[in-house]
């Protein structure tokens, strides 16, 4: 064979390996596309899945959790107004305010309270330690919000704590009830005697000549929404948010 054919045939050969290599390159790379891109699609629609879930079961979370306020002062609020409760009578109002706590769990809500056009504010609460107190601002205590242990029978024992002057027509949660003369949820607070953020439930109450005369308060911490949360993303490497509408409006203005 002469040199000039042997070099057009290995001419040949190279341009068909060439052609080989180059076909197969091409086919597994679009192959591999095609895997990854259908992979990438999957990957990206569970997590779209999976984000979806975790927001619907943070939303029933959290709606599960301010219904509970909501629900106390619609059932409480007439109790006030009506009469049905005398708030000149300590054992009977002091009764009344910890025998609401007491019917909702724990993490359920931080106090229940009433705050009126004097000044004065009455309620019950859960401390840090998860201890029941009863809460009490009027004349006798001179302006300053008073917390008092509760005997094991339910009547007020010593007194816990002197949190200082208090005014609760000065409080969010009060006058945002006042002002908008219906139920109500006050804007996040840094909370006056808990080391705490809080929200809270209010509801206005009026005399039976329809005059204004105070605002009923159902009140939770943010930590045990915090909780809340904690229980829906579990242990996985996530991270939930709730934000406040208001507060986002300030922040983008």
């Amino acid at each position: 064979m002469s040199p000039k054919k042997i070099k057009k045939q290995t001419r040949l050969r190279s341009i068909i390996i060439i052609t080989f290599v180059t076909t197969t390159l091409i086919t597994v790379a679009s192959i591999g596309y095609f895997v990854f891109s259908n992979w990438l699609d999957s990957t990206q629609n569970m997590i779209l899945e999976m984000s979806s879930n975790m927001s619907d079961d943070i939303y029933s979370k959290v709606d599960a959790f301010i219904s509970v306020p909501i629900h106390i002062n619609e059932h409480n609020h007439k109790m006030i107004e009506e009469g049905i409760i005398d708030l000149k009578n300590d054992v009977e109002r002091d009764f009344f305010f910890l025998n609401v706590l007491l019917s909702f769990d724990k993490d359920a809500l931080y106090s229940f309270s009433y705050g009126d056009e004097s000044g004065y504010y009455y309620g019950a609460r859960r401390n840090g330690d998860e201890k029941i107190e009863i809460m009490k601002n009027n004349l006798a205590t001179s302006g300053h919000s008073i917390y008092y242990a509760v005997n094991d029978d339910l009547t007020t024992g010593k007194q816990v704590v002197d949190a200082g002057l208090f005014d609760p027509r000065s409080r969010a949660w009060y006058e945002v009830a006042k002002e908008k003369e219906t139920a109500y949820f006050s804007p996040v607070y840094k909370h006056f005697v808990m080391d705490d953020l809080a929200v809270s439930a209010a509801h206005p109450v009026y005399d039976k000549d329809n005059e204004f005369i105070g605002v009923m308060g159902t009140h939770v911490t943010l930590s045990k929404m915090n909780d809340y949360l904690h229980e829906v993303i579990g242990d996985g490497e996530s991270v939930a948010y709730i934000v406040e509408n208001q507060d986002l409006l300030s922040l983008i203005r």
